[in-house]
């Protein structure tokens, strides 16, 4: 009776990870490009969910000057 229990406990937490989500798992935001004239909004980008690698590259790009302008990348 304690060996089959033992098993099937044994099986069931050996299965737990089959359950979850891999996106639980990842570091993910939903990102846009923005443009900005004099510190106000002009063109608002698309919002699309990045995750892992791809969020820690535009999270490691730093904002863009061409005056009057600045184009940067805004997480949440």
């Amino acid at each position: 009776m304690k060996r089959k229990l033992f098993y099937r406990v044994s099986i069931l937490i050996a299965t737990i990870p089959l359950f979850t989500a891999c996106e639980g798992l990842d570091d993910c935001m939903v990102c846009q490009l923005n443009t900005y004239e004099n510190g106000v909004l002009i063109i608002q980008g698309i919002e699309t969910e990045y995750c892992g690698p791809e969020l820690a590259v535009i999270r490691a790009t730093p904002a863009e000057n061409d005056p009057p302008y600045v184009y940067r990348w805004d997480c949440y």
